[in-house]
């Protein structure tokens, strides 16, 4: 495994956004409970790291994942028009991306989903944020390019893991049982 990418330590990781609003599937799909009474904007602004599980359209919410974009963009425009103009200049398209962590099994798909939405930070299955490790571990079935994977995040004391469809299976099966009591399932 290569070694994990390393990022700042205040990450707040968004996994697979979906908003009700945004039915799936000729409409014949929507998120339950409903959540389009949540403050969504505020989610945006925080986002550090963007985490989608595989590429079915009910965990890639194209149009969600839009605005999040654009409020991104705003953000940075809004941060870099307030510095000083001697300020060392670093190429904006490096300071707007923000990291899209992919699982292995789908990153070429998902990759080039997330490309044509804007996106062009794309990490390979694990990272380092600070203290804490995110990686994601790919559901053990036949299609291995469209099926699912989770997320493991854990900074040594808690660990969180967004199994969402996910069967708890194969590679981390074995690695689950190695964390602390305090595991959270979601």
């Amino acid at each position: 495994m290569r070694p994990p990418h390393e990022a700042n330590s205040r990450s707040q990781v968004i996994c697979d956004p979906w908003h009700s609003d945004h039915p799936r599937f000729f409409g014949s799909w929507s998120v339950y409970p409903f959540n389009d009474h949540l403050p969504w904007e505020s989610f945006y602004k925080r986002a550090t790291i963007l985490y989608v599980s595989h590429p079915h359209r009910d965990h890639f919410d194209d149009e969600l994942l839009v605005n999040i974009r654009k409020v991104l963009l705003f953000n940075m425009h809004v941060l870099f028009s307030c510095l000083p103009s001697s300020v060392l200049f670093i190429p904006v398209s490096t300071l707007q991306d923000i990291p899209v962590i992919l699982p292995r099994n789908c990153f070429p798909k998902l990759k080039k989903d997330y490309s044509a939405l804007g996106f062009h930070n794309f990490i390979d299955a694990e990272m380092m944020v600070g203290g804490t490790t995110l990686r994601t571990f790919v559901s053990e079935t036949e299609n291995r390019e469209m099926e699912d994977s989770m997320v493991l995040i854990t900074d040594g004391e808690t660990t969180i893991v967004n199994g969402n469809d996910c069967k708890l299976d194969g590679e981390i099966e074995e690695v689950f049982p190695t964390f602390t009591p305090n595991t959270t399932l979601t």
